[in-house]
């Protein structure tokens, strides 16, 4: 596959992401369906990884699956000011 078509292919499964992880969550509230769903959720996590991987070599600015906020360098009274929304996670003051 050509590196332009692989990127094409990577955007429109981007947009396709999020409706799967809905559809998965939805299927995972039907209690007997709810074990496959737990496979469903891990397979996507690897699915996730796999197409993280390839974004990254393509050098693509795209993250497939939840990305969570780093907020390592927060000290804790700045912390607390995000989880209150009066900062970003940057530290910057919101209006």
């Amino acid at each position: 596959m050509n590196r332009n078509t692989e990127i094409l292919q990577l955007r429109e499964l981007h947009e396709a992401e999020s409706s799967l992880n809905t559809t998965i969550g939805q299927i995972y509230e039907y209690p007997p369906a709810k074990k496959i769903a737990e496979k469903l959720f891990d397979l996507n996590d690897e699915l996730n990884a796999l197409l993280n991987k390839r974004s990254d070599i393509l050098n693509m600015n795209l993250r497939f699956g939840s990305v969570g906020v780093d907020t390592s360098h927060l000290n804790n009274d700045d912390f607390g000011a995000f989880i209150r929304g009066e900062i970003n996670e940057h530290g910057d003051k919101l209006t």
